[in-house]
């Protein structure tokens, strides 16, 4: 699984490959998604979004609040400075560098979309 992660954000940084395209190539080339199946190009932007990729767990983004009037459970995200985070070298798979070019790559994008 190292192996694949490592060519999802090669591809996406380096080789402006994009999701769709990304989990094309996976499928076609057999190789299993996190659950098994195929891979959608929303699993590849969880895998480029996921910070523990690059050796880094983040707990406490967001909690959870009643809403009286509809009774739904509301999702509110916490300032970052409340998040907890855990670094460990032993959960790295993409150096600092390939991290940040897919996260610019992500951003470049985005701007280009609006």
């Amino acid at each position: 699984m190292a192996r694949i992660v490592v060519r999802i954000f090669e591809g996406y940084a380096y080789h402006v490959l994009g999701l769709r395209t990304l989990a094309d190539h996976l499928n076609r080339e057999q190789h299993p998604s996190p659950r098994g199946d195929e891979w959608a190009p929303a699993a590849v932007l969880e895998i480029l979004r996921n910070p523990i990729y690059r050796g880094e767990r983040i707990w406490n983004r967001s909690y959870w609040v009643n809403d009286h009037e509809t009774t739904a459970k509301l999702r509110r995200r916490r300032p970052e400075r409340e998040w907890a985070r855990l670094r460990e070298d032993a959960w790295r798979i993409v150096s600092d560098e390939l991290w940040y070019a897919a996260q610019d790559a992500r951003d470049a994008r985005a701007q280009r979309a609006r």
